[in-house]
């Protein structure tokens, strides 16, 4: 389960990991609805694939997944982040420090969709390559929006049995951009 989980907790700790300008002085949020995780991941997710496949073009087999497949997944998480902009760019400025607050989501989308993708994916090692590649096979047949919920309820999972991880992403990334906690209370 490890080695499973460990690309798509990079994937999304890093893409939850990217902060504004000025996140030395964000407020502090206590964690992001899983709604607008998955809005994040949809919007910045064709920037991140087209980065990660640049990335692990020389890593990789010419028949692995992303090399073969990442376009048609780029266009995919495309059309299923159409109407969820407004979500995206809210959970963006849910850790700024109100700069962005009085701005319309037209004039953030370009940060969030293109900036934070290829920050996030900056941080990629050719070495996760086979992981992300396996990762996202597994995952092709899901729609996008269900690979968005899919991952965002892993890392969910993921840090409710390990709290210092959420500590440690915290002190790395000078902010706290912690998925909130699946409820089991009706």
């Amino acid at each position: 389960m490890t080695k499973f989980a460990t690309p798509l907790r990079i994937a999304l700790c890093a893409a939850l990991a990217v902060q504004s300008v000025h996140a030395a002085q964000a407020q502090t949020v206590d964690c992001m609805p899983a709604k607008e995780a998955e809005a994040l991941f949809l919007t910045i997710g064709p920037t991140f694939v087209k980065e990660m496949v640049k990335t692990c073009t020389g890593t990789l087999a010419a028949d692995s997944y992303l090399l073969r497949s990442g376009p048609d997944l780029v266009k995919r998480i495309e059309a299923a982040a159409a109407g969820r902009e407004d979500e995206a760019v809210a959970a963006f400025k849910r850790f700024g420090d109100g700069e962005l607050d009085g701005l319309e989501t037209q004039a953030v989308l370009p940060l969030v969709r293109d900036t934070m993708g290829v920050m996030i994916a900056k941080d990629l090692s050719a070495k996760n390559c086979g992981g992300f590649d396996a990762v996202f096979a597994q995952l092709d047949p899901l729609p996008a929006a269900n690979l968005a919920g899919a991952i965002v309820a892993i890392v969910q999972l993921v840090d409710a049995d390990r709290p210092a991880s959420r500590t440690k992403r915290k002190k790395k990334s000078g902010s706290d951009f912690d998925i909130c906690p699946v409820s089991t209370k009706p």
